[in-house]
């Protein structure tokens, strides 16, 4: 059907418009009149024979009253005039055949039982009328006609008319069409036929002629003006394209001599990528180097500090020692900072993954800053971690690292008071824990225009606070960084006067850990004495961490009232926490007057302390009172020994000083333990040996990596473990323990790296190397040993390398590489 509506003659489409338009014109008129006439011819047949009925009816009610059904036969014998008629018939009004009429043609099947009610139908090719005869006296009949209704020989009789009008009306419109259509087509073809010869000869100074002022003139008109713009456009075109090749000419020529300058340029920037690379190795040399050139020395004095300090001084000699260390610890801490900060700016500082428990970094943390807080009127106050179900995967050292820098700078900035240092679990689900860090104190606070700028580096919230607190302003700078590279976000909410809160979260991976089963210092009761409402309920939270139950009071008179009522329901405490520095009556004093009231049914008492007044406090007459001393601030484990220590000291038989405060007795850890030191610097070789005697070690010592591989590898010389430096003239630490790994009688000597490098390159070069663990220097003496065989004590910086028959640990506080 599309194929042959598709017409490419304007003419042919203008008639067949026309024919269509007549087609479907005529074919709605038709329509109609024909439903007209035929509802006309239907209505007219059933009005006919309704009358004839009505006739009927009342020629019949003569016949009925009298009844003569004579007289009715006759009536309805005179039907027989009309063909159409097929049967009649009247009723008596008890529904009773009374007269029929019956077409010859027809069967008496024609005639019903009798009709029910007035009514006209058409039913297959018939036409059906029934009727009541009424009466002034009611109806007394009624009368029934059927005729031929023969509606299709009418219908053929009109359809003949009506096709013969429509096929001359059509031959009539398509000839007036054809005659008129050139009006329309004529104009069309002239500037077609023009189209066409533009098209054929590319000659756009043709014209067509416009003939009239319609529609088509105006297409005439517009294709007119349009050539017209064609042949602009075109000549146009050829002097753009003439002066484009000209161009073209002169452009290739510019590119041909920018092509060889950008060969230049590309051969200068590869040499300068070379250069720059070359500096940024030698920039990550330069800090390597730095590392280990600033904390060699610095092992050196703080170890020589550490042995002073072990020796019996007098007390101005010994206050020395002390300051020594603490400046040797606070120049640490900088040269930290800017070796840290140094690294990140050279991209060289990489986060670890490994599983931790958040209670064990909260022990160190409270170990490291014990006795940060000198002599100040300060409370340092830990709150228990929460319990995440499980250990943590993440970087501990970073994290510890962050909070001892918040914590130093809270410390430094607060002058009395108190700082609280608290961890809030966030988020938990089957896989990650986000935890929330804060450090809140009551230090003299940062304006808030100070503190979009306090994270940036070498920057403090006034001028003047490097002159009144010191510090290089990197701190805040290198948490901000270590938090951003762990994954999580770090602020401030502060007001100048009223103190500051630092806070950070992190999201950590954690692994679930089997239950522990109950001990038996399980479900203790623990008076805990305390003026401090902070500190108070910090403890009473730790306490009840472990499993314990808490009672608090705020001053002695009232701790004394707790004990009384307690005592006299023939009850006690397990164990009472007292602070020792208290308005009104001390620690002390409590303890004296709860020892002399209950003497041996005393609860064990131990007394809370800072580090710096830990040696006052053995110094008092009075602290015979006492069955052990817990150093600020507390976390679980610390009050969990110091409790433990306490009710073993009750449990023991008395002894003389069974009295005195339990101190720890200093044991020789590395007895009988032959360790081979390697460093080429003296001082460093002379702390180490000096240390590692006092733990009962077998020393001996060599100063560079040749000397020791010659040393180990004669069969006379016999060695536990080996202290390996890796920067060394003559043979570094790395070729030296090369060396011993491919000589098999020495291959499986324990080799440690110590260094004071603090890059993760230098523990992947030791763990190539064939090492065995990794200490960074210089390292805090008072908490490092090495240990042979004691199942025990977990290493803490192992290297990833085959095991071998020795079960040489390393336990360190590591610094912060």
């Amino acid at each position: 059907m599309i194929r042959l509506l598709h017409l490419r003659s304007i003419r042919q489409k203008l008639l067949l418009m026309v024919l269509v338009a007549n087609v479907a014109t005529l074919a709605i008129a038709s329509s109609i009149l024909l439903y007209h006439d035929f509802m006309q011819y239907r209505d007219g047949s059933a009005a006919e024979l309704s009358s004839l009925a009505a006739v009927l009816s009342q020629g019949s009610i003569t016949a009925l009253e009298f009844d003569d059904p004579k007289v009715a036969n006759e009536n309805l014998a005179q039907l027989s005039a009309n063909p159409n008629i097929v049967a009649a018939a009247i009723y008596t009004s008890k529904n009773k055949l009374f007269a029929s009429y019956i077409q010859k043609q027809a069967t008496k099947n024609e005639l019903p039982i009798a009709p029910t009610s007035d009514s006209v139908r058409f039913d297959q090719g018939e036409l059906i009328v029934s009727k009541r005869i009424d009466t002034e006296h009611g109806v007394i009949g009624s009368i029934y006609l059927k005729a031929n209704y023969d509606l299709s020989a009418w219908l053929k009789g009109y359809l003949f008319i009506l096709g013969a009008v429509l096929i001359g009306s059509l031959s009539l419109g398509i000839l007036i069409s054809s005659k008129l259509q050139h009006w329309v087509s004529g104009p069309l073809h002239a500037v077609s036929e023009v189209a066409r010869e533009v098209m054929q000869k590319h000659n756009y100074s043709l014209r067509t002629v416009k003939s009239t002022d319609d529609e088509v003139g105006q297409l005439a008109e517009a294709f007119n003006g349009m050539l017209e713009t064609l042949e602009f456009e075109i000549r146009e075109r050829s002097v753009a394209e003439q002066s484009i090749r000209q161009l073209n000419t002169v452009l290739e020529q510019r590119v041909a001599e920018r092509t060889t300058e950008l060969q230049n340029i590309n051969q200068t920037l590869v040499v300068r990528t070379e250069e720059a690379e070359a500096a940024n190795k030698a920039k990550a040399d330069f800090l390597a180097n730095m590392s280990h050139e600033i904390r060699t020395p610095m092992n050196g004095i703080l170890g020589l500090a550490y042995l002073l300090d072990q020796q019996e001084l007098d007390s101005e000699a010994a206050d020395m020692v002390k300051k020594i260390r603490n400046a040797g610890r606070s120049l640490q801490s900088i040269i930290n900072d800017i070796l840290d900060f140094s690294k990140i700016e050279a991209g060289r500082l990489e986060i670890e993954h490994a599983p931790f428990r958040i209670s064990d970094m909260f022990d160190n943390l409270a170990g490291i800053m014990a006795a940060s807080t000198g002599d100040k009127n300060i409370e340092l106050v830990i709150a228990p971690p929460p319990d995440v179900g499980g250990m943590l995967i993440g970087d501990a050292l970073r994290l510890e690292q962050v909070l001892v820098n918040l914590t130093g700078n809270a410390i430094k900035f607060t002058e009395q008071g108190e700082i609280l240092l608290a961890a809030d679990l966030i988020a938990k689900d089957a896989k990650f824990v986000t935890l929330r860090f804060s450090v809140k104190d009551t230090g003299i606070g940062i304006a808030r225009e100070k503190q979009a700028h306090i994270f940036s580096a070498f920057s403090q919230a006034d001028v003047s606070t490097t002159r009144r607190f010191g510090g290089t302003g990197l701190g805040l700078t290198i948490c901000w960084n270590l938090v951003s590279m762990m994954g999580g976000e770090i602020g401030v909410v502060s007001e100048l006067g009223q103190g500051s809160e630092f806070w950070f979260t992190v999201q950590f991976e954690w692994i679930a850990l089997p239950q522990i089963a109950e001990t038996d210092m399980a479900k203790l009761q623990v008076l805990i004495t305390d003026d401090n409402e902070t500190a108070r309920i910090t403890l009473s939270n730790t306490v009840r961490s472990i499993g314990w139950t808490a009672t608090t009071s705020e001053s002695g008179l009232e701790a004394i009232q707790k004990v009384k009522v307690k005592h006299d329901g023939g009850h006690y405490y397990d164990v009472i926490l007292v602070d020792w520095k208290m308005p009104g009556m001390d620690g002390l004093t409590l303890a004296s007057k709860i020892k002399n009231q209950y003497n041996h049914d005393a609860s064990p008492i131990v007394l809370m302390v800072t580090a710096f007044s830990r040696d006052d406090l053995i110094k008092q007459s009075a602290a015979k009172a006492i069955d052990g001393i817990l150093t600020k601030p507390v976390t679980s484990s610390t009050l969990y020994n110091s409790v433990a220590e306490a009710l073993r000291s009750r449990g023991q038989h008395e002894r003389p000083d069974s009295h005195a405060p339990v101190i720890k007795r200093k044991t020789r850890r590395l007895l009988g333990i032959r360790v081979l030191v390697v460093d080429d610097s003296e001082i460093n070789r002379e702390v180490a040996r000096r240390i590692l005697k006092s733990e009962g070690a077998i020393i001996s010592l060599s100063n560079d990596g040749q000397s020791a591989v010659d040393w180990l590898i004669d069969p006379h010389n016999q060695v536990d473990v080996v202290l390996m430096d890796v920067q060394m003239p003559v043979m570094d630490g790395y070729e030296a323990t090369r060396q011993l790994r491919s000589n098999s009688p020495v291959a499986q000597v324990p080799i440690i790296a110590l260094t004071a490098g603090a890059f993760k390159a230098q523990r992947n070069a030791a763990q190539e190397a064939g090492m065995d663990a990794f200490v960074s220097k210089p390292f805090n003496v008072t908490r490092s040993t090495i240990q042979n065989q004691d199942p025990r004590i977990t290493p803490v910086t192992p290297l990833q390398r085959r095991p071998n028959k020795y079960t040489t640990t390393i336990i360190t506080r590591r610094s912060r590489s």
